[in-house]
């Protein structure tokens, strides 16, 4: 309603107010006061004009007021008329403000309703969105995520699961990943990415481990890009290095003391072995100390031709070379019989007087004073030095007698190869400073990437995979109960490392026994001669027992390990991190994937090797005389399905027995790993994204194929037939096909080739 307010104002008259009483003057309550007469209001005329009406009799409704129209500027001192809307004295109110104010009054309640309504809509319209992500149930951390993604894109569904498992869940591996291998070696090369960045930002720190990181980096960095110059003087550095620490070209009275400290090399799978070039000390534990013939080979002879003429710029004669080629020869020789037995420490002392191997051995200890007495102790009480030695000792030392001249320029050789293979341009910067420093680029690692929830999800899945592990074995059907006993016994007692050990976790711990310097005056060259020598002395205060750090244990790469002389099993920590491993994960896709491999560790205390130690880790044959024949007609069974087995890149021409531990553990771990997988209550587990409404049993397998999801080798057959792992397509294809499980999943056809007629099973 609109209120007319240029209305005149009314014309009547205002009764006058009546008058005080005087001060002093008496008011009679008793005298009435005159009534004030009203005029009467004349109802209004329907006729006439009604206030608010609209004044145009075409119009049927009230125009709407331009609110977006300028106001009527008012001129220079003009007066502003202000009229007065209300009623005056005696007048009635009007109508249509009474009618204004209730129908604000109604719009205000109305408008309070509405927003009560609207507030109760949204919340049940949350509780219904937020009730329908619980009945979806389904993963959707980013690592999740990320898992599904791996299961979707690596997939190749044009092929038939029951005809080639792998081709089926990895047929597409390569549209997707640039890495040449495996899901492992995919996360390796983060791993060395993540430390290349950490390098590149060169972040000031108070560590001295991150320090000697950093300043390894800066002078390969300096090394590489700066000039041709500065190569040059590390190889002078290099001459300089092989004159003062081991000895000079063609020298008849070569000094072998002096030298097999220096030129001393660390190897094996978990850099367990320390190679001096005519022997080699290895341990496993710590606790054992063996001593074995040298594995380094020498290369061809234009090879050492090229090293010698660029470190030590001048070239070698033929005579030279074929003395060095024939010293190695002859040396090798005498250890190519396996001859059965072992050899006392202080026989072999006698027997080849010209290697001082006390005083060898002390040189390599950062405090020989201290860490001497230990370590002699273990070797003279050892019972794993070879027979050799003490047959051939005094012909070992008639040749070392005979041709010194050829032996130093062996050991020579061997000094300039290791450290020109250091300096090869070809060699990325970080990768030099995780192989050198592995055990701080670890730690790199732990404080700024690593996940620490999943170590937890990981121990407690070891222990459960251990329980299902002696499950299986209760169930056996042809174990003999004395087997059956030992076999848990062995299982109980196996120790467990899960990502890192505790010096990892205090912050300062591990820069305590951090011991590696580096001058800002120092060579590249020189730097890499002084950390290889670090490297073994790290092992040997292990060894030592002068710290509790293992170095074989906490290896810089993304891999699980058991120690059958220490029946242990070691979980390291980027094997257990995304994108392999989550503590997000719906427990079957643990279970499938880092489970699957626990579980192949675990089985290797029960290969053909772990099989004959005990839970302490000693030789022993603890299975009865049937058990064991039994279980090595189960053992050749997969011998003979690798050797039918028609790999698409190598044929037909693989070695069993060669891969024999590896399948065996993969064989067992298919079988503890399904178990493990059928104990849990699927219902209760989360979805994955794209497979909310997917069989979880066919989505278990297509997990564990992952791990071995890989473009097709490059290698050569001759390279392959040295691994001891089977081909990636086997470990898929060979393990399902041999689990009945598999097939009933998929459904797949008796006789196809993922459901072939004889299976080989173990327990």
């Amino acid at each position: 309603m609109v209120l007319n307010l240029k209305s005149k104002p009314s014309k009547e008259k205002v009764p006058k107010p009546k008058k005080e009483a005087k001060p002093g003057k008496k008011l009679n309550p008793l005298k009435k006061e005159k009534p004030v007469k009203q005029k009467k209001i004349k109802a209004a005329d329907p006729k006439k004009e009604v206030v608010g009406k609209p004044k145009d009799p075409k119009q049927g409704k009230v125009k709407t007021p331009n609110l977006f129209k300028k106001p009527k500027l008012l001129k220079k001192d003009e007066d502003v008329k202000v009229y007065n809307a209300s009623p005056a004295p005696g007048q009635a109110p009007r109508t249509s403000e009474q009618e204004e104010k209730k129908s604000y009054k109604s719009i205000l309640i109305n408008g309070v309703l509405i927003c009560i309504i609207l507030a109760l809509s949204l919340a049940l319209l949350l509780v219904l969105l937020l009730s329908g992500k619980d009945k979806r149930n389904v993963c959707e951390t980013p690592e999740c995520i990320s898992l599904s993604q791996q299961l979707l894109n690596w997939r190749d569904e044009s092929v038939d699961p029951c005809n080639d498992f792998f081709q089926y869940s990895c047929g597409k591996y390569n549209e997707h990943v640039t890495v040449q291998g495996d899901s492992l070696d995919k996360q390796r090369y983060i791993l060395n990415g993540l430390i290349r960045e950490y390098l590149l930002k060169n972040k000031t720190t108070s560590s001295a481990s991150e320090n000697a990181m950093l300043q390894l980096f800066a002078k390969c960095q300096e090394y590489r890009n700066i000039t041709n110059g500065v190569r040059a003087e590390n190889f002078k550095k290099l001459a300089e290095l092989v004159k003062n620490h081991v000895g000079t070209w063609n020298d008849v009275n070569f000094n072998i003391t002096k030298a097999l400290p220096n030129i001393v090399t660390k190897f094996g799978n978990v850099g367990n072995i320390i190679d001096f070039g005519l022997f080699v000390l290895g341990t496993i534990t710590g606790a054992e100390i063996a001593m074995e013939e040298s594995q380094y080979k020498l290369p061809n002879q234009d090879t050492m031709k090229k090293i010698i003429s660029e470190t030590l710029k001048f070239t070698p004669s033929n005579d030279d070379l074929r003395g060095i080629l024939s010293f190695k020869a002859e040396w090798d020789g005498y250890f190519m019989k396996d001859i059965k037995g072992t050899a006392e420490y202080k026989r072999v002392k006698t027997l080849i007087p010209s290697i001082d191997f006390d005083q060898i051995i002390k040189s390599t200890f950062k405090s020989a004073e201290t860490t001497w007495p230990k370590i002699e102790s273990k070797i003279i009480g050892s019972k794993l030095i070879i027979k050799v030695f003490e047959l051939h000792g005094a012909k070992l030392e008639g040749l070392i007698k005979g041709k010194r001249k050829d032996l130093g320029n062996f050991l020579i050789f061997k000094f300039l190869e290791t450290l020109f293979n250091d300096l090869n341009l070809n060699n990325e910067c970080h990768s030099m400073v995780t192989e050198l420093l592995p055990l701080a680029s670890y730690r790199v690692f732990i404080r700024n990437h690593f996940d620490k929830e999943n170590m937890e999800d990981v121990a407690e899945m070891v222990e459960n995979t251990k329980d299902v592990f002696i499950e299986m074995i209760e169930d056996s059907e042809w174990l003999d109960d004395k087997t059956k006993k030992n076999a848990i016994k062995k299982a109980k007692a196996m120790k467990t490392i899960v990502g890192y050990q505790k010096e990892f976790e205090k912050a300062g711990a591990f820069d305590e026994i951090f011991n590696f310097e580096i001058k800002p005056s120092d060579f590249y060259s020189e730097i890499l001669f002084k950390a290889r020598k670090y490297s073994v002395q790290q092992l040997t205060s292990f060894i030592a027992s002068e710290t509790t750090l293992n170095p074989m244990l906490l290896q810089f790469t993304t891999n699980a390990f058991y120690f059958r002389f220490d029946n242990s099993i070691t979980v390291l920590a980027p094997i257990i991190d995304d994108p392999l491993f989550h503590h997000s994960f719906p427990e079957y896709a643990k279970i499938a994937g880092v489970g699957f491999i626990i579980s192949h560790e675990i089985g290797h205390g029960f290969d053909n090797k772990g099989r004959n130690h005990d839970e302490n880790g000693k030789q022993k044959m603890w299975w009865t005389e049937k058990d064991v024949k039994e279980y090595e007609k189960r053992m050749m069974c997969l011998v003979e399905q690798y050797e039918k087995y028609d790999d698409p890149s190598f044929g037909k021409n693989l070695n069993g027995s060669l891969t024999l531990g590896e399948m065996t553990a993969d064989q067992i771990s298919s079988d503890v790993s399904w178990r493990h997988f059928k104990k849990i209550d699927l219902e209760e587990e989360q979805r994955l994204v794209g497979f909310e409404d997917y069989d979880i049993e066919k989505l278990y397998f297509q997990i564990g194929a992952l791990n071995w999801c890989s473009p097709r080798p490059s290698h050569s057959l001759q390279m392959q037939l040295t691994d001891n792992h089977a081909v990636n397509s086997f470990r898929v294809n060979g393990v399902f096909a041999n689990t009945k499980q598999f097939a009933d999943t998929y459904d797949c056809p008796a006789g196809s080739p993922m459901n072939p007629k004889k299976k080989c099973e173990f327990f």
